[in-house]
């Protein structure tokens, strides 16, 4: 039962990658000197619907860096000036594919493609090379990057069927077919109610803890590689007394991995006790909670918790540890080609207290 469940739970993730991530990198244009920002544009949806509001709300609330204004529309270019930041919910996309060639017969073949999608927020300013007549989305400087878990990353349609999930995504098409975006979206609008749905570290308490932590990192100048791993010393001592939050991105309420997924189903059970065998690896106080839960906590904290977060970006496994009041990350661990949460990285986390 434990190698099916191994077995199950890897495939899910079975997606293949070069690179190592940790959630968060920061960087400062070097040209910027001890400048710093005048401002922060935020692409965000329909600026009259309600959910969109709550969320430029969290902005103007936990965003001192430089003010900060909105838009909907496409990018005004007049704005590329330096002390300028901008804001936006993006995809990467690393597309692969193995091609065999028979030069006696002077054909060839390729394999299927391979894709690697990255989900992020970007924080950038226009690079000092940027000239109007270039292309303006290849002049993009990067500032600071959080990362998302799409929660269909990974998954084939088998997957699909034993979730018994909605097929919002169908089966990938060639490198060079143009109807790709037709199952993989590459814009999500984060101003809507539906994208908690779809990013398990996407609700609007998530959000808010992204919003302070970058705009923390900023004001104090961090400078962070994604592969940077971490921890501060002091919070998890005070940690080691409290409860560590652990949200349910598996099972039960809408938006989880399994949302749909009866009871009685043999992955069900399963799951259950590979959660239940989590909590028991971790020798302090741990405790399960939904992620609606969670999001509340964060939205109405007045006082530190912590909570476990984990991201499967792509193929590489985030797990950090967050102050749900105040958004910073107290631990943080990356690693390469790794597949799902496991009792070694709740071992890694205990031993991160000595």
């Amino acid at each position: 039962m434990k190698l099916l469940l191994q077995r199950f739970l890897f495939a899910i993730f079975l997606l293949s990658s070069s690179l190592i991530y940790s959630q968060y990198e920061f960087f400062k244009p070097d040209w910027y000197g001890t400048n710093g920002f005048k401002k922060l544009y935020v692409k965000v949806g329909d600026q009259n619907a309600e959910y969109t509001k709550k969320i430029m709300k969290l902005f103007q609330d936990n965003w001192d860096v430089c003010p900060v204004e909105f838009f909907s529309d496409k990018i005004d270019k007049t704005l590329f000036v330096d002390g300028n930041l901008f804001m936006n919910f993006e995809r990467y996309t690393i597309a692969s594919q193995y091609v065999r060639d028979f030069e006696a017969r002077g054909s060839y073949s390729r394999s299927d493609v391979s894709y690697n999608d990255y989900y992020f927020f970007n924080f950038w300013v226009i690079d000092k090379k940027y000239k109007p007549k270039y292309d303006w989305w290849d002049y993009k400087y990067t500032v600071a990057k959080s990362e998302f878990y799409l929660k269909t990353i990974g998954m084939g349609e088998e997957e699909y069927k034993a979730f018994q999930m909605e097929l919002i995504i169908g089966k990938r098409p060639s490198v060079f077919s143009i109807e790709r975006e037709e199952f993989y979206p590459k814009i999500y609008d984060f101003t809507d109610a539906d994208f908690q749905n779809y990013f398990l570290n996407g609700t609007a308490g998530n959000i808010k803890n992204m919003i302070q932590y970058v705009n923390a990192e900023i004001k104090k100048g961090t400078k962070r590689e994604l592969f940077d791993n971490f921890k501060i010393d002091t919070e998890m001592q005070k940690l080691k007394t409290a409860t560590l939050y652990f949200p349910n991105s598996w099972y039960g309420e809408k938006g989880t991995i399994m949302e749909n997924l009866p009871k009685e189903h043999k992955y069900y059970g399963m799951t259950v006790n590979y959660l239940d065998n989590l909590i028991k690896a971790y020798p302090y106080k741990m405790q399960l909670i939904k992620r609606s839960e969670l999001n509340d906590m964060i939205l109405k904290a007045d006082k530190d918790f912590y909570y476990l977060n984990y991201i499967q970006s792509s193929a590489d496994k985030l797990i950090s540890i967050i102050n749900g009041k105040t958004g910073e990350v107290i631990y943080s661990e990356a690693t390469k080609n790794s597949y799902r949460i496991k009792e070694k990285d709740i071992d890694r986390i205990a031993k991160a207290f000595k």
